[in-house]
């Protein structure tokens, strides 16, 4: 006999039903904000922490368990916005320290490093738009699913308007 689903398991596989929950509160159930980790994150990471968590969390994207990695999302975005700073002050080229001329700033292999990090490491929490299109977003409450619209139109025949 195989064990049973845990109500958490059946609303990431998108078989939970609330009439047969069990009511177990998820692991991952936000309670309240999800706490920026102090004295790890530069300035340049603390926005990014600020600007992104609360609409990621109001989306289900982040919980307390994804805090660590979201804080990696933070540090390598504060690394990226850092060397680009860096780059619009001195420029993509700078004098070569011994004098030889002009050679490429180390901010901008900095920039590059950061921003491959940042791409692989952002879609887990939806940052592109090619990430969102395959993510399962929790509505807003009231708000309806383009999905669920289109199907009550089209057994009601109408256009959708109440």
């Amino acid at each position: 006999m195989s064990r049973r689903k845990s109500d958490g398991e059946k609303r990431v596989a998108g078989t939970f039903r609330p009439d047969r929950a069990v009511h177990q509160p998820a692991l991952w159930a936000p309670e309240g904000p999800v706490a920026m980790p102090r004295g790890v994150l530069s300035g340049s990471a603390q926005k990014a922490w600020r600007a992104w968590a609360p609409e990621l969390q109001a989306l289900g994207l982040l919980t307390r368990l994804d805090g660590p990695m979201f804080a990696l999302v933070c540090t390598w975005m504060g690394v990226a916005m850092d060397a680009a700073r860096e780059i619009r002050t001195e420029g993509i080229t700078v004098e070569d320290a011994r004098g030889r001329g002009t050679v490429k700033a180390k901010s901008l292999t900095v920039l590059r490093a950061a921003s491959a990090e940042l791409r692989q490491l952002s879609g887990a929490f939806g940052l592109t738009p090619g990430d969102r299109a395959g993510l399962s977003l929790r509505l807003p409450e009231g708000e309806e699913d383009i999905a669920e619209m289109l199907v009550r139109m089209a057994t009601e025949g109408g256009d959708g308007k109440s």
